[in-house]
This record gives C-alpha cells, sequence and structure tokens, in this order.
C-alpha cells in the first residue's frame, strides 16, 4: 500500500478520483486539487476512473492486502456509492468479499448471511452466526447486500436447513428443548412457505420435527383420547401424515396439518402399521367418554374400516376378535365381535347381554368382525352357544333374581325356537333341569334329560338328578317344548339295555337290595293270577288293567329313608363288565322295569309305587304313609 508524499509526474503519472477513497489505494495515484489537475494533465499525467481503482481495491482485497478494518471501510463506501452498484463486474466482485460482522465479530459473505423481519427465519437460526450486526444491520444498508446475495426465507441454502436440523437435534438431546423447540417451530413455518425449494429426504431421519400437540387437536378427536405428543420433536420418518391421526393418534407422533403431499413424501414420513392401529383401537376403548360418544364411534368406525384391508393378517383378527371393541348401542358400552351377528331379521329374538344385532352404520365393516368371530345371522349355532354362556355363567357365580329371571325367560324363547331345529332332533340342545339350588339355573342335554309331569314328585325330580342318573326338565319350560326331549321309558329302556348282559338282572339287583338293606333271607313267588275281582276300588281307575300275574319278592329287612332315596336312582353303576360281583349294577329297583311299567313295594310304614309311562296316568309315581 501506498502513503501520501510529493513526487513528480516522472514517478507517478496517475492522477486519482476526485473524490477521495476511504482506504488507501493498491498502487500511487496522484492526489490534486482541480487546479493542479489541469496542470497535470498538460504535463503528461492521466487520469484513473472510480471504477477501475475499485476494482484493483476489490481484487486487492481477495489477496489479503486489507485488514478487516479497511474493507468493512470500503465495503460500507461501495454500498454508499449508486456509481459503483450500478457496475456488474465491480458487484461480482463484491459478492465475494467476506465484509460483514455476524454477532460473533466474525467477518461472513452477503450470501453466507440472512436477514428477514419474519420471526420464523430467526427462530430457525436462533443461536448461529448468520445475521448482519452493527450498522450493517441498519435498513439502508441490509437492501444494498441484498444485492450482493443476503438471504432471505425464498434463498435459504439447503445445507443451511440441513444443519439448522441437526442443531435442533443436538439441542434436544442434550436438554436444551426449550431453544430446540423453537428452533423447529422456524423449520416448521419456512416448511409451510417454501418447502418445495428443498430436497426433503435429508431431514427423514434427523430428530428435527415438531409433532401435534394436544392445544393443537381437532375438535373432533376426543379430549379423553390420549395423543402421542412426547417427544414433541421427532424424526419424520417417525411420524405419519395429519390424515391419519383418527387411525393412530395415541400410537404414533402425528405431522402438523397444512403440509402439502408432495413435501411429506420428500420427507418420507413413516407409513401407517396395522400394529399401531390395533393398539390405538384398544385405546379408544379403554379411553372411552359417553358424553363425547359420537367422537369415539366416528373413529372406531374410521379404524375399522382401515383394519378391514388387514382381515386376513392372522394377528390382526385374533386381537380383535378378543377385545371388547365394539359398540353396544342399546347398552352404551362395548363388546367383542363374537357377540354380534351382522344380518339382522324380523323373527330374531333379542339376545342381550349375551349377544346383539351389529349395528346398521357397521353394515360395511362387516367382512372384518366376521373373520373376527362374528356370527352372520341368529343361527341355531348362535343360540346353542348363548345357551353355554348361560349355563358357564350360572355354573360360576352368584346370580341375582331378577337376572335369574332374565335369563330363564331368554333360555325359554330360545328352546322354543331351537325345537324344530334338527339339533333338537338329536337331542344335542343344552335344557335347563330341575334341581335343589334355588336362583340358579343348570343345564344337560336335552338326550339326557326325562319330561316332568304334572303330578311327579318334586323330591322326586330334585333328588333324582344327584348322583347325575335322572335329570327332569325345569317346570317353566314348557310341554310343548319338553316333549321333544327324551322320555322316561326311552331313559329306562336305554340304561337297562346297555346295563343288563346276562339275562338275571332283575333277581341279582332285589337280592343285592336286601343284602344293602341287611336282610338275611330273601324270597320269590310269581303270581300268575289274572285279578279280574281286583280291579275296583282302585286309587286310580286307570290301574285297572295293571292288576294282572305279577312277581313277588320278600327280604326280612326294612329299608332306611335313604334307601327310598336310592331305589329310584338311574344309571349310578360302577361295576358294569364284571358279571360275577354281587352288586356290580347299581341300577337297584329300576331294573323291575324290564318287567313292569308299574313296580311297588312295601317297607316299615310305607306303601310305594312308581310309574315309568306318562300317557298311561297323570304322575310318575305315589307314596303313602300305613300308620
Amino acid at each position: 500500500m501506498t502513503t501520501k508524499k510529493f513526487v513528480s509526474v516522472r514517478e507517478v503519472n496517475v492522477i486519482g478520483p476526485r473524490d477521495p477513497l476511504p482506504v488507501l489505494p493498491p498502487r500511487s495515484l496522484l492526489m490534486c486539487v482541480e487546479s493542479s489537475r489541469s496542470a497535470a494533465l498538460k504535463i503528461g499525467a492521466s487520469e484513473v476512473t472510480l471504477h477501475t481503482i475499485s476494482k484493483d481495491i476489490l481484487k486487492n482485497i481477495y489477496q489479503g492486502s486489507y485488514t478487516d478494518l479497511d474493507i468493512k471501510r470500503f465495503m460500507k463506501y461501495f454500498l454508499s456509492n449508486a456509481e459503483l452498484m450500478a457496475r456488474e463486474d465491480l458487484m461480482a466482485l463484491a459478492r465475494n468479499v467476506t465484509f460483514v460482522p455476524s454477532s460473533s465479530g466474525k467477518l461472513h459473505k452477503p450470501s453466507d448471511m440472512y436477514y428477514s423481519l419474519s420471526k420464523d427465519l430467526r427462530e430457525l437460526f436462533v443461536g448461529e452466526d448468520l445475521f448482519p450486526c452493527d450498522e450493517f444491520a441498519q435498513p439502508k444498508f441490509i437492501s444494498k447486500l441484498k444485492k450482493l446475495g443476503l438471504r432471505d426465507e425464498t434463498t435459504v441454502k439447503e445445507d443451511d436447513l440441513v444443519s439448522a436440523a441437526q442443531r435442533i437435534e443436538n439441542l434436544f438431546t442434550r436438554g436444551d428443548k426449550e431453544t430446540a423447540t423453537r428452533k423447529a417451530e422456524g423449520l416448521w413455518a419456512l416448511l409451510l412457505s417454501h418447502g418445495h425449494q428443498f430436497d426433503l429426504s435429508r431431514l427423514t431421519k434427523i430428530q428435527c420435527m415438531p409433532c401435534l400437540q394436544d392445544r393443537q387437536k381437532p375438535s373432533h378427536y376426543p379430549n379423553n383420547l390420549p395423543l402421542r405428543s412426547d417427544p414433541a420433536i421427532v424424526k419424520p420418518c417417525d411420524m405419519v401424515i395429519y390424515s391419519r391421526l383418527i387411525y393412530c393418534g395415541s400410537t404414533k407422533a402425528v405431522m402438523r396439518p397444512g403440509i402439502s403431499e408432495n413435501l411429506t413424501d420428500s420427507l418420507k414420513v413413516g407409513e401407517l402399521t396395522f400394529r399401531d392401529v390395533l393398539t390405538h383401537l384398544l385405546n379408544v376403548v379403554s379411553s372411552y367418554d359417553a358424553t363425547q360418544s359420537p367422537y369415539y364411534k366416528s373413529i372406531l368406525h374410521e379404524v375399522f374400516k382401515l383394519l378391514k384391508n388387514f382381515r386376513n393378517v392372522p394377528s390382526v383378527s385374533q386381537l380383535i376378535g378378543k377385545t371388547d371393541c365394539v359398540f353396544v348401542e342399546s347398552e352404551g358400552r362395548f363388546a367383542c365381535p363374537k357377540q354380534f351377528w351382522v344380518k339382522k331379521k324380523a323373527e330374531d329374538i333379542d339376545l342381550s347381554p349375551y349377544r346383539f344385532p351389529l349395528h346398521n352404520e357397521m353394515s360395511d365393516v362387516s367382512d372384518l368382525l366376521l373373520t373376527c368371530g362374528s356370527s352372520e345371522c341368529q343361527d341355531d349355532k348362535l343360540l346353542q352357544e348363548v345357551l353355554n354362556e348361560i349355563k358357564t355363567k350360572h355354573k360360576t357365580g352368584s346370580i341375582s333374581k331378577p337376572q335369574f329371571t332374565k335369563d330363564m325367560r331368554l333360555v325359554k324363547q330360545i328352546l322354543d325356537v331351537l325345537k324344530e331345529s334338527d339339533s333338537a332332533a338329536s337331542g344335542r340342545v343344552l335344557v335347563p333341569i330341575s334341581h335343589k339350588r334355588q336362583g340358579l339355573l343348570q343345564f344337560r342335554h336335552a338326550k339326557e334329560c326325562t319330561i316332568w309331569s304334572d303330578s311327579l314328585s318334586v323330591t322326586f325330580a330334585v333328588d333324582g338328578n344327584e348322583d347325575e342318573d335322572i335329570f327332569f326338565v325345569h317346570r317353566e319350560i314348557s310341554k310343548d317344548t319338553a316333549f321333544k326331549h327324551e322320555d322316561l321309558t326311552d331313559r329306562l329302556h336305554k340304561l337297562l339295555k346297555d346295563s343288563y348282559t346276562d339275562g338275571f338282572s332283575v333277581p341279582k339287583e332285589l337280592i343285592q337290595n336286601a343284602d344293602d338293606a341287611g336282610a338275611t333271607e330273601v324270597k320269590f313267588l310269581l303270581d300268575e293270577r289274572d285279578n279280574r275281582d281286583a280291579r275296583t276300588n282302585l286309587i286310580n281307575e286307570q290301574m285297572a288293567s295293571l292288576q294282572g300275574p305279577a312277581l313277588w319278592a320278600f327280604n326280612n329287612a326294612s329299608f332306611s329313608d335313604e334307601d327310598f332315596k336310592n331305589i329310584v336312582r338311574l344309571g349310578a353303576g360302577t361295576k358294569r363288565d364284571d358279571v360275577t360281583k354281587v352288586g356290580k349294577f347299581g341300577l337297584g329297583f329300576n331294573s323291575v322295569y324290564n318287567l313292569t311299567d308299574v313296580p311297588s313295594f312295601i317297607s316299615r310304614h310305607t306303601l310305594a309305587m312308581f310309574r315309568s309311562s306318562c300317557e298311561v296316568s297323570q304322575g310318575s309315581g305315589a307314596q303313602a304313609r300305613l300308620q
């Protein structure tokens, strides 16, 4: 650099610009007042233009010939000179000059820095040395710096965007969530306005994107339904787009609304998985609030419509199938798909609280629910499932009187429908039976049961069930339905056919009974009389035809009260295959039904008569005290 001194035209023959420069020029120039300038020109000096000398200065700045202070001085001069700013060759050189100070004092090229009146850009780059300061931040210079490349929202460099995203992740990881959140908000605002300018795939795996927060939930998203909003900043690849909110809002971070599909594709926003949706479904059910029922039901419906596409995935159908997730309109609660049938008919009966017709609004997801266990219609199979559930419920729990009454009414309705079915014909339908425990229902298959007749002893019917030998249909079951069940004579026939194989069952059982009673003597008498003169003054006139030949059996023991009870039990034998053992049969007195429909006996002070057929008399037996 030159210094000021007096020289001859021979030493320096170039006259400098008329206005003084803010810095010394890179070569010696004559500094002349106007009167001396004319004289110098006459003796051989020449003039250099401001343009030329400015160009020389800019070139020498590149070469490191000036201090930072001189550089700032010249560039302020340059920015303030419209003539110089109008020359493109000078502007090209000036754009590469590092002269704009940031808050740290470091100098930058204008094109490496930003200025914006918008808060969003400043938030994005908060904490970074990217904004002019000192006098260069003044409006009079900002407009000039923009001509040299100073950037704003429209010209953000992609590298700066990625760098800011990485700083967000670092800040959040280190625990400075406040600053990270400010920068993330700025990033989101920039993407909304100018995201199309960038290759956003570079941000995909950087934790830099703010997700939807509780305060931003739409009105149709229930207040009680959780929203996955922690952490507040996530990677784009770990998010889903806003339109997926109702499908997985409680399980997956959701991107805020407003961003275009092209940008979400560029960001490679995560895809929805059926696992996310299934877990969200469980959360919807568990957080259900009746005061916001329409919103919950709408979300559930949409979730089911989406899961319909995954109905052939075993884990989907299995989880839905065992979850109470279908809303029961009539009861305001959820039930599992198995408790619904999808095609309602006018003749269907009310099976609540065990089964329900699918609401019409859910008909478009019936395919999914059928895969998950729902029944197509209210058929015999469904009705029998309800009977089984009632059976289990009464077997394992305490039942209130109103619930007992309701269950009994439902059972009668179901049996009334099933009585014409193939299952009823084969005896596979469960029917309630008479038993000792009041307020609970007990069931047996119809083929194991016996019809209740009007004059049947209640004690006989109830006690007859204790050893599971004979089961009488509950008295509340109508005869129209009960007559479809097995008659006592059929039951006896099967027991005797299956249990006696050697032809001597009657005397063997009678001897065994006598032995059990402690008798030491047994006698048999075969009476072949017709007794035609003894057919009047009978207990029942229909007994006249039963006064013919008979087998009399006598022993010298008396029956105990327990003997009276046991003598009428069916099917309790445990030694069926060993015909050499006394007492193997266990069918006791009932073996005499091989010989007669009307057996009777006297012991102590009691006369007992039995009937196997409901068709002949109005009772299945009678018992009278003789004293």
